[in-house]
This record gives structure tokens, sequence and C-alpha cells, in this order.
């Protein structure tokens, strides 16, 4: 996969659970039960926030072991972008 898609669907899957944690809001009736509710949310936006920074601070920070063979990231093959890799391609 490569880093550019990965940061998408990361960024997609953080307005997606921060949809779904204001839909549960609204269905939600007790206290107790919203405090859960936001905990969640909040504790996996944080995450998810940090692993896309962390992806795409992989392409900025050090670029040649990503264009040269991939990195994996939790058993997730990244590879580079093309416009970034094709300086640091081996032959």
């Amino acid at each position: 996969m490569n880093v550019d898609t990965a940061v998408t669907w990361l960024t997609w899957l953080l307005a997606g659970v921060g949809a779904i944690g204001v839909v549960l809001l609204v269905f939600v009736r007790r206290w107790a039960g919203r405090l859960v509710v936001i905990g969640i949310a909040a504790l996996l936006l944080v995450v998810f926030f940090a692993v896309r920074q962390q992806i795409s601070s992989i392409a900025v920070d050090n670029p040649a072991p990503l264009c040269n063979g991939g990195v994996s990231y939790f058993g997730v093959q990244l590879t580079g972008p093309d416009v970034l890799c094709t300086k640091f391609r081996l032959p």
C-alpha cells in the first residue's frame, strides 16, 4: 500500500469515527453512556491521528527504505510515493 493511500484511508477513518461518535451521542440518553461514548471515540481519534502522523512522517524523514523495498507497519507493507521515490530507488 502506498503511503499516500494509507494516509488518505486513515483520514477517512478519523472522519468516520467522529461521525459515529456524534450519532451515538444522539441516541444514547444516559449521561454515563454518553461519557463512555465520548471516552472511546476520543481514544480512537487520538490513536488513529497518531498512526496517521507517524505514517506520513515516514515518507518525509527517511524515504530511502520506503522506496527500496517497503516498510512493514503492523503487517501492512508500505511503499513510498512515486514522486519521492524516483531519486531514492536503487537500480
